[in-house]
């Protein structure tokens, strides 16, 4: 027997077991934004395929408001806020008294607040040697900033934190 064959047999064993009856049920989760800045507020969907779920719901460290429901508990919408921090988000359906779950993982990021640029000389004439220096506060996630010295449209230095 080939090892697809084996595998695709597993599966049916797992998933219509003798005696259960039962189809096992999935669970879904959405956002409307995988990337969110530190003080935003976005939506997350979780719904499963189960006719009649006991329970479901979403586990997360931030606030968070159910904005709707299913009547049959099916779905269940979230407004989410306070996040600070990459954060993973669960959520957890339990049919027929077997829980499970699926996770989402959300990157955050803080743009800065303030970049300042500081001329040294503070004069300048054409032709002589001057240093600008840029201070920026804090951002997330410094890893991946870029910085981009502009004179117009032409580029005339880009460094990328990593």
């Amino acid at each position: 027997m080939s090892s697809f064959a084996c595998w695709s047999l597993s599966l049916l064993i797992l998933f219509y077991s003798p005696g259960s009856g039962e189809k096992a049920f999935e669970v879904y989760i959405w956002s409307e934004k995988q990337i969110v800045e530190a003080t935003e507020s976005w939506k997350i969907n979780c719904s499963t395929n189960c006719a009649a779920p006991d329970m479901g719901g979403l586990e997360t460290p931030t606030n968070k408001i159910m904005l709707e429901e299913h009547p049959q508990g099916k779905w269940k919408q979230f407004l989410v806020s306070n996040v600070s921090k990459d954060t993973v988000f669960f959520c957890h359906f339990t049919c027929s008294g077997k829980q499970h779950s699926e996770s989402l993982n959300i990157r955050v990021y803080q743009p800065p607040a303030q970049v300042t640029l500081k001329l040294q000389p503070p004069r300048v004439f054409v032709g002589e040697d001057f240093t600008i220096e840029c201070t920026v506060s804090p951002v997330q996630p410094l890893e991946r900033l870029t910085l981009s010295l502009l004179r117009g449209r032409e580029t005339l230095k880009n460094q990328t934190f990593g």
